[in-house]
């Protein structure tokens, strides 16, 4: 399992040279944690971001997040 750690570092290294944010209301930052909840949120995951069910982007993310002021989940 080294490999994965190792792996897992060097996400956690690059992910900090392209730092993304977003706003969002309270109320969808609860519905974006429970949908990404719904799955296994330490796995990696594709997004899709929809406007009146239309399908209008897409992104991989590495399965990491932070909650709050903690740590990794």
């Amino acid at each position: 399992m080294e490999r994965g750690n190792d792996l897992s570092a060097q996400i956690k290294v690059e992910a900090e040279r392209q730092p993304v944010q977003i706003e969002v209301t309270e109320e969808q930052l609860e519905a974006l944690r429970a949908l990404w909840d719904s799955g296994d949120p330490k796995a990696a995951a594709r997004i899709t971001f929809y406007v009146k069910d239309r399908s209008v982007a897409e992104m991989a993310v590495a399965g990491y997040r932070y909650r709050g002021d903690t740590c990794c989940v």
